[in-house]
């Protein structure tokens, strides 16, 4: 089962192998091995009980903090439990004693090195050889599902490596000054920041680097940085008028929103990428990660920024520019809908405010308008689900000493309904909701839409009676059907004080 794997590491210049007949020996060598040297040793079987006969070792090896690679070759899935030969249940065999694990499916894998599956094995591995090189070290486990077609193996492939960097709270001055290095003798630089908790001194240190004009910066509006020339608008120029792609990516905080903008990074050929930030996994959205610095952000950038003031060349390509431009002329949408209310209510909403949004819509339509002057902005979008969007500001509203703003679609809204109920709404609480006939995000999405019944299963308009809700609950009520009439009750919304309130937004053509 593993002999293509045996002769892929006997040809390669790269490993030094042995051969141990037994297989309890074999992984307690290795682990001889890389406890002397301290540098990641794979011991490799075939499938079946043989893999359980490595398991003491790696036992001794998880306790010991010893970076075991285990490989373990295995039946194609679809013949586990069906009584054929050599089978068994060998992903998670070792799960109480291992520091992580993965399986890999080579039947499926695009030997053009170009497919999605291509390119999660790929990451797999790479997450895996941190996992066990990383400051905790210790054993992980990578079991390999084999064709028995698979007796030749590609040797002129040449597989990315993800380095990963482990500097605690700062950069050495060698480390950040190479780095700086890169960043200002790059052409185009670009800097991406997803979801990340307010910090005045992460948006200091990004403010240096945004001075140099080969570094562009695109900041989401629930990345919270205050930055001046960032773009925090990228969806409508990306789509009307996208600038070159970088040469060198930085990404920094959570999930990115932008759908558009994760297409661009996907489609640019990208030299390098750095993803800096403390992350269970190996986050490899773009699918172009070279680097993962395990590193505060604002640590790393703080070196940077040091680094800086000694005298490096600068690039002479005005990168940040190309982006200004190409900001400025994007299109500007002027017709009723949901993203024109999205907008007027954030464009209307003082800037000492908290805004929080709810999944689907909202959070979209908001990368359209400059949120970077609120005191702070946030979403639930760790996994992006629509519940509890509600119940989350209410919590966020009950220990901020100011006015926290929910803008929620009607689906999100009538999800979590039950959070109204709470007898301790904070009376700085508003909730403004756009009611566009239920789950109106799917009507964009052409998978979703060309569904059967698409109304009744993604776009059900079920009825949402907020003035009723809002009665039952004594919370103040405000309505609008079209921007005039929202421009008009708005200031009577923000300008309650003696009780929460609810803003019923109706966009519905």
């Amino acid at each position: 089962r593993n002999a293509a794997l045996m002769e892929l590491f006997e040809n390669s210049p790269l490993i030094e192998t042995r051969v141990v007949v037994d297989e309890r020996s074999a992984a307690f060598q290795a682990l001889g091995i890389a406890m002397i040297t301290d540098r990641p040793v794979g011991v490799l079987c075939t499938s079946g009980t043989a893999l359980l006969n490595l398991a003491p070792a790696i036992c001794e090896a998880y306790y010991r903090q010893i970076p075991l690679i285990v490989l373990t070759a295995d039946r194609q899935p679809q013949w586990i439990d069906q009584q054929d030969s050599q089978t068994m249940r060998q992903p998670g065999v070792y799960s109480n004693f291992i520091k992580a694990s993965t399986s890999i499916d080579t039947t499926v894998i695009d030997k053009s090195g170009s497919s999605d599956r291509d390119w999660w094995a790929n990451r797999q591995v790479n997450e895996m050889m941190i996992a066990a090189t990383s400051p905790a070290k210790g054993p992980v486990h990578i079991n390999i599902h084999c064709d028995t077609t698979l007796t030749k193996v590609d040797e002129g492939c040449s597989p990315r490596i993800i380095n990963a960097i482990y500097p605690s709270q700062k950069l050495s001055s060698a480390r950040a000054r190479e780095m700086v290095s890169k960043i200002t003798t790059a052409k185009r630089v670009l800097i991406v920041a997803g979801q990340l908790q307010p910090s005045e001194k992460l948006s200091h240190s990004l403010t240096a680097l945004s001075k140099l004009p080969g570094v562009a910066i695109v900041a989401e509006p629930i990345s919270n940085l205050h930055v001046a020339g960032c773009i925090a608008t990228p969806n409508k120029l990306l789509i009307t008028a996208p600038p070159s792609p970088p040469d060198l990516l930085i990404t920094i905080g959570g999930s990115i929103v932008s759908k558009p903008i994760k297409q661009f990074l996907r489609d640019a050929d990208i030299t390098e990428h750095w993803q800096v930030g403390h992350h269970p996994a190996v986050p490899d959205t773009f699918r172009v990660l070279t680097t993962k610095i395990e590193m505060d952000p604002e640590g790393f950038f703080r070196s940077l920024r040091a680094a800086l003031k000694k005298s490096m060349p600068v690039s002479s390509y005005n990168y940040k520019t190309e982006w200004a431009d190409a900001n400025s002329i994007a299109a500007k949408e002027t017709e009723w809908n949901d993203g024109k209310a999205v907008r007027t209510i954030l464009n209307k909403a003082p800037r000492k405010w908290n805004i929080q949004l709810s999944n689907g819509t909202t959070v979209r339509y908001a990368q359209q308008v400059d949120c970077s002057e609120f005191h702070r902005v946030d979403c639930n979008r760790g996994v992006s689900g629509i519940d509890g969007s509600t119940s989350t500001a209410l919590g966020a509203a009950s220990v901020y000493n100011g006015v926290t703003l929910l803008i929620s679609g009607d689906m999100s809204a009538q999800y979590d309904v039950g959070a109204l109920l709470d007898p301790n709404i904070d009376s700085q609480f508003k909730m403004a909701v756009i009611n566009n006939g239920g789950g109106g995000i799917f009507r964009a999405a052409a998978p979703a839409s060309q569904v059967k019944n698409f109304d009744r299963f993604f776009c059900d308009p079920s009825h949402l009676p907020l003035a009723d809700i809002a009665r039952g609950v004594n919370m103040a009520y405000f309505e609008a059907s079209n921007l005039e009439e929202l421009k008009t009750v708005f200031p009577l919304f923000a300008a309650e004080t003696g009780r929460a309130a609810i803003l019923q937004i109706n966009t519905i053509n």
